[in-house]
C-alpha cells in the first residue's frame, strides 16, 4: 500500500517546488466602507423598538 503513494511523491518532487510566496507585481485591494453610528436616544426620539437596537447582527 505505500509504493503506491510513494509514487506521486517522487513524481512531484522532481518538478521543483513552486514559491507561492513571491509575486511579479504587488497585488492591490481597493476598499469601500461606510461605517454607522447611531445612539440609543436618538433611535428612541425616532420610536423605533428597544429589542431591535440591541441585536447583535445575526443575519
Amino acid at each position: 500500500v505505500a509504493a503506491p503513494a510513494a509514487a506521486p511523491a517522487s513524481a512531484s518532487a522532481s518538478a521543483g517546488v513552486i514559491n507561492m510566496l513571491s509575486i511579479a507585481a504587488p497585488q492591490q485591494v481597493l476598499l469601500e466602507v461606510k461605517i454607522a453610528e447611531i445612539s440609543k436616544s436618538l433611535v428612541d426620539q425616532f420610536g423605533a423598538n428597544a429589542g431591535f437596537a440591541r441585536t447583535n447582527g445575526s443575519w
